[in-house]
């Protein structure tokens, strides 16, 4: 996924020009930008996705990097209305689209959603996506659908990078889907993500419930956990360490959003039996620090508390009693 983003990249962005993207983000989508020398412009996330929001003419992006389906890491599927206005934003200012589609085939409820490239009729949208999360991290295989008069640039530009990814692997990925196998690998760890998904909001709810208000949404690999007392912020922090068990803090995935205190946690890669020891870890380590009254004078820092109100991200948990 890296690699089309920084292939867009140096195929549309010459140094100084816009680009936006997500505020928070998956980093290596800012990194990706800095590399180029593109002007990075975060954009906040509403409700409904993306806010495109006033810009001006010199301000104008040149390429748009965003997670429509599944906004990483708050979890916003991006709403009808948005997704036609960003292409009509797009095109108005000769800009592109780079739709990262990291994990469309892990929608649980409700029908598969079609893709921002779908809807596109002005050739402005780049769809992208990786066999990292429905395979294996390791095969390093994705791939790329771009508009006809892009594909030439994006050729050379891959030419460049490292020629192809390895032939044997693009060759045995070709035959496992044309032979059936790939559909039913994707049906048969759908259903045991599914699984792992509601275990895991059952034992989260269990363990860690009294601390969180854990955002289920219909889709991906990950929850949005917020803090209900942002003072218990250091003492999850300390207890990472202590544990071992890392759930990243959202505010690693800023850059201007200042947004309520909470972690994101993932559950794919994990046994049912994982699951529930670590949760279980955790919150046994939790409760000990605040015995020992640890989180007073902890040098962590707590981002300022976005108001309820935000037009840009309400909090949106609810609580699961």
């Amino acid at each position: 996924m890296q690699q089309a983003m920084l292939a867009c990249a140096l195929a549309l962005i010459n140094e100084g020009e816009v680009g936006w993207i997500e505020d928070p983000v998956f980093l290596q989508a800012r990194n990706v930008l800095a590399f180029v020398g593109a002007k990075i412009i975060p954009r906040p996330i509403d409700r409904e996705g993306l806010v495109i929001g006033k810009c001006s003419r010199q301000n104008s992006p040149r390429l748009i990097l965003v997670t429509p389906s599944h906004q990483f890491p708050l979890g916003v599927t991006m709403s009808l209305r948005r997704r036609k206005a960003l292409i009509e934003f797009a095109e108005s200012r000769d800009g592109y689209i780079l739709e990262d589609d990291y994990d469309s085939e892990f929608r649980f409820d409700g029908p598969p959603l079609p893709c921002l490239q779908g809807l596109d009729n002005a050739g402005r949208v780049i769809y992208t996506g990786t066999m990292s999360k429905i395979l294996y991290p390791s095969l390093r295989l994705g791939f790329l659908v771009a508009p006809p008069q892009l594909v030439d640039t994006l050729v050379k530009v891959r030419a460049v990078m490292d020629q192809h990814s390895p032939a044997i692997d693009q060759a045995t990925l070709a035959r496992f889907i044309t032979e059936g196998f790939f559909l039913s690998h994707v049906k048969r760890i759908r259903e045991l993500y599914a699984q792992r998904r509601v275990f895991f909001i059952e034992q989260f709810q269990k363990w860690l419930g009294d601390y969180f208000d854990l955002e289920v949404t219909p889709a991906g690999l990950h929850f949005i956990a917020w803090l209900r007392r942002g003072e218990d912020f250091p003492l999850f922090m300390r207890a990472r360490e202590q544990t071992g068990i890392w759930p990243r803090p959202l505010s690693f995935f800023c850059i201007k959003a200042q947004l309520d205190p909470a972690f994101v946690f993932g559950f794919a890669a994990w046994s049912q039996a994982q699951i529930e020891q670590s949760l279980a870890k955790l919150a046994s380590a939790v409760k000990q620090l605040k015995q020992r009254g640890a989180g007073n004078g902890s040098s962590f820092q707590i981002h300022p508390l976005s108001p309820a109100t935000s037009s840009y991200w309400p909090s949106t948990a609810v609580r699961s009693n």
